[in-house]
């Protein structure tokens, strides 16, 4: 499989040319592209884990992650109905090989999580 640009793969099949059109962010079918580069170890239940999405975070939006921060508001305990919250933070720089003097390409995101901690995996996120 080669590259030809940013929005195209050329794939070589039984002696045939095939090019692929890779969908953009605003395309509809951006998420099937996305959750499809993941393996299948890299989702539960349909749905990605951290570690999938991490892995491909940088390569599908063409950025760097420059910080990741995780900080527990609210620890489970019986007194809060084992409610545990933790807030996240990502900052990253979109194009980082375009150089950029104005810091306009660095991008902060804060998202928190919160749920009733039962021995599953909590997936919920408010961004």
């Amino acid at each position: 499989m080669a590259k030809k640009d940013k929005n195209e793969v050329v794939e070589t099949v039984d002696n045939s040319v095939v090019e692929k059109k890779i969908p953009t962010i605003a395309d509809l079918e951006w998420t099937d592209y996305v959750l499809g580069l993941l393996s299948d170890d890299e989702k539960i239940s349909g749905n990605p884990t951290t570690d999938g999405l991490r892995r491909i975070f940088e390569t599908v939006l063409n950025c760097r992650l420059m910080s990741s921060t995780s900080s527990v508001v609210q620890s489970p305990s019986p007194e809060n109905e084992k409610r545990a919250t933790v807030i996240h933070s990502l900052s990253y720089c979109l194009n980082p090989d375009i150089e950029d003097s104005s810091g306009l390409n660095i991008v902060s995101v804060d998202g928190s999580a919160n749920g009733i901690v039962t021995g599953k995996q909590i997936g919920r996120a408010h961004v």
